[in-house]
């Protein structure tokens, strides 16, 4: 007898050292003037032993010291969860969830000890506001990094406040927390069935304590709680009902969405493939028109083919009034991504872009021998066609667009480069050409200048076809300063006159005078085209 009592002695020493030693580090931690890192290491310490008091405790079976003992574990460790939550690296946040979950292990352990051993109604309603607590934090971090995705780098100030938020919440039970993160969570079912489940026991488990044999020791407030979470878990199970189908009806609509767009975005990308090649077909049908077949060269079915060109290469690119109006289209391609988007179907509508380009180069070199235009569109046709040979692996260089706009800028940068080295001119042609020059000053108004250049022209180098001299005469007899229609119409007939292709014929001086003159003559006429 005599050594068990030693013994007995010997070990409750022991026990009441352990949580001396437990219950000072816990303490000097929370006590607020040690650094963080020292007080989360004296956290820790304390946690070991007091989980090492427990097995000593529960090998003895002394329930009271070991409810004592779970509450002191869940405390330091909803201290740990806590602590983790201001440090901020990458892991922090699983590092919080797991100390609270450890809280709510050990306050659950407290819970259930406080109710087989009877103990003070104090120590029962301590263990259920700590746990309650703890869950409320726990499932508020979970929720927060779901919604965060794989973002671990939160800040210690976003997740405090969603802490603060929650507890404030007293009535905010587990099973509602498990449906708000379920909703973004893949596995939700799994999730909900297990929140049910969980929350039916603790309602029986209430429900029993509230309807016991000895009803007339149960308090009212006992009964009324109850019966509060007997209809809360009416209403959660419709919840969760709810929440199950919507999880399935948002997963497929989420399904049909994503197929539909994409089958929008590629229905749009042909649209417009469509309707820029049909613009850079009637574009051509104008040249033809305009250019060829006839004496007469009617320069504003030229222009209403560039503008077709223009219209064409923005209409391809997204650019142009028929696809900015057209806002669930946008949304349909900004979804499917804009990498994604050029390099499968917008590959088509690139082609078509540098084809309107190719196009609008060649016009404005050839026919309109404005070079200062014609450079940058054969450029930019030039290196789509590189862009589309990349995505697709095709050869562009043998496409006619793609040859004609090569030889036009070769054309363009031989005569920036070695300007008249072809062919030089009589000197009584390039006096001509500096008199022109003279003759349009950069000070006065357009009208001003359009009068001068045409009655200097008329005047000094009549056309040498003389239906077209004559109607050219005319028309400067019609100009009236208040009438820009007048001054477009005179220019019209002025590229008639002086277009290089239609005067071949009269030798390569004036062809070359020809070309110097269009240069004016167009210049006007984009601006009197534009008022008019």
């Amino acid at each position: 007898m005599s050594a068990r009592a030693s013994n007995s002695s010997g070990s409750s020493t022991e026990t009441d050292e352990l949580a001396k030693e437990a219950l000072f580090l816990f303490k000097t931690a929370t006590a607020g003037t040690l650094p963080k890192s020292v007080a989360t290491s004296r956290l820790r310490e304390s946690y070991a032993k007091y989980n090492q008091l427990r097995a000593m405790l529960a090998s003895k079976r002394e329930m009271d010291a070991l409810v004592s003992v779970y509450k002191n574990l869940g405390s330091v460790a909803f201290s740990l969860g806590k602590r983790e939550m201001s440090f901020g690296s990458k892991q922090d946040p699983k590092v919080s969830l797991y100390w609270l979950w450890q809280a709510i292990v050990n306050f659950g352990e407290a819970y259930e000890g406080c109710k087989k051993e009877d103990l003070q109604c104090k120590d029962y309603l301590w263990a259920t506001n700590c746990l309650r607590k703890t869950e409320l934090v726990y499932w508020a971090i979970f929720q927060f990094l779901v919604d965060s995705s794989d973002d671990w780098r939160v800040r210690d100030g976003q997740i405090q406040k969603l802490t603060r938020a929650c507890l404030s919440e007293r009535r905010l039970c587990l099973s509602q927390q498990y449906v708000l993160a379920c909703l973004h969570l893949k596995r939700g079912r799994l999730l909900l069935n297990a929140a049910t489940t969980a929350y039916n026991k603790s309602v029986e488990t209430r429900r029993s304590r509230a309807t016991g044999e000895d009803k007339e020791s149960v308090k009212f407030p006992l009964c009324r709680e109850a019966n509060s979470c007997l209809s809360e878990m009416e209403s959660s199970a419709v919840m969760v009902e709810q929440s199950l189908k919507r999880i399935d009806e948002i997963e497929l609509k989420e399904t049909i969405k994503s197929e539909f767009e994409e089958q929008k975005a590629e229905m749009q990308s042909l649209r417009l493939k469509v309707e820029s090649t049909r613009l850079c077909n009637q574009a051509l049908k104008l040249q033809e028109t305009a250019v060829q077949g006839s004496d007469e060269l009617n320069l504003d079915l030229i222009w209403d083919a560039a503008d077709l060109f223009l219209m064409s290469m923005k209409i391809s690119r997204g650019e142009g009034s028929h696809r900015e109006n057209d806002t669930a289209t946008k949304d349909a391609l900004k979804s499917n991504g804009e990498e994604k988007r050029r390099k499968n179907s917008t590959a088509q509508n690139m082609e078509c872009e540098a084809i309107a380009a190719a196009r609008l180069g060649v016009l404005y070199e050839s026919v309109l021998k404005n070079d200062f235009l014609a450079e940058p569109f054969l450029m930019h046709a030039i290196q789509l066609a590189h862009v589309i040979g990349d995505i697709e692996h095709r050869n562009m260089g043998l496409n006619d667009w793609f040859i004609c706009a090569t030889k036009s800028l070769q054309a363009v940068r031989a005569a920036h480069d070695t300007p008249d080295c072809e062919y030089t001119p009589r000197e009584e042609f390039k006096a001509f050409a500096e008199s022109i020059d003279a003759e349009i000053k950069e000070s006065e108004s357009k009208t001003t200048q359009a009068r001068k250049l045409l009655n200097y022209l008329s005047s000094q180098h009549p056309a040498k076809n003389a239906a077209h001299r004559d109607e050219m005469k005319q028309k400067i007899e019609t100009l009236d300063a208040s009438k820009f229609i007048t001054y477009k119409k005179a220019l019209m007939v002025a590229a008639k006159c002086y277009h290089t292709d239609k005067n071949g014929a009269y030798g390569r001086d004036w062809v070359w005078l020809c070309g110097k003159i269009m240069r004016h003559v167009n210049d006007l006429f984009t601006f009197f085209k534009g008022v008019a």
